[in-house]
């Protein structure tokens, strides 16, 4: 995210949006890279794309202060 803010302000370009897949269940569906124990009891695929509440917020929070 922080690369595609960098590179469309560099062209003198706006990030006019943000397309986040959200669900309101409690699932943990993406994990940063380095995790190694998947001791997550929501966790249900690798491939599933969906952000929680919580991860939904923090994502946005990053955008909105890359801004």
């Amino acid at each position: 995210m922080t690369s595609f803010v960098r590179v469309l302000r560099s062209l003198r370009q706006w990030p006019a949006g943000l397309h986040l897949e959200l669900t309101p269940d409690p699932v943990t569906e993406c994990l940063p890279a380095h995790v190694d124990d998947m001791d997550f009891t929501d966790y249900r695929s690798s491939c599933d794309p969906r952000l929680n509440p919580e991860q939904s917020a923090e994502v946005i929070s990053r955008f909105v202060a890359l801004l």
